[in-house]
């Protein structure tokens, strides 16, 4: 099916619709005149996420384990606050943090059956301490700037249906 052959469904006149050159982006309006910052992250937020991690989940594909990062919090905060606000300032992203191990976990039924696997990506544990800490500064612009739709209550905590 081509796209010439979908009509209108609607009764509207679709000639009245502007031009629309692909090689132009439409004009963008900002809902504040506030703009995100790089983040610039300290020991103690680094010591807070690396403290906060589960022990006994999967190693990702940098084998860190993290009941060591977690045990070992305190010492790795400040090397590892030097690494992320590095990562930002040089805007390079570590290659090995873009690779994951892939599992199949099995849903239910025969376990030969290949659709009944789901599969799921173990990250390196560095970059979803980085993830975290990225995340906590972008939610925290989002809800002070009040960019975030109220009745969207998906993943916000205290926010549940």
């Amino acid at each position: 099916m081509t796209l010439s052959s979908f009509t209108c469904r609607q009764q509207c006149d679709c000639s009245a619709t502007p031009a629309y050159d692909k090689n132009k982006l439409p004009p963008f309006h900002f809902l504040t005149d506030h703009r995100l910052l790089p983040p610039t992250f300290d020991p103690f937020q680094v010591f807070r996420v690396l403290s906060s991690l589960h022990p006994n989940k999967c190693k990702g594909f940098d084998n860190f384990p993290n009941r060591i990062l977690k045990i070992c919090s305190q010492s790795l905060a400040t090397p590892f606050s030097l690494l992320f606000n590095l990562i930002l300032s040089s805007e390079v992203f570590p290659t090995s943090w873009k690779t994951a191990t892939v599992i199949p976990i099995h849903k239910t039924g025969s376990q030969t059956v290949v659709q009944n696997y789901r599969p799921i990506a173990l990250l390196p544990s560095l970059s979803k301490v980085f993830e975290k800490l990225l995340h906590k500064h972008v939610y925290r612009y989002l809800e002070y700037h009040k960019l975030l739709i109220p009745n969207n209550s998906g993943f916000r905590k205290k926010h549940s249906t």
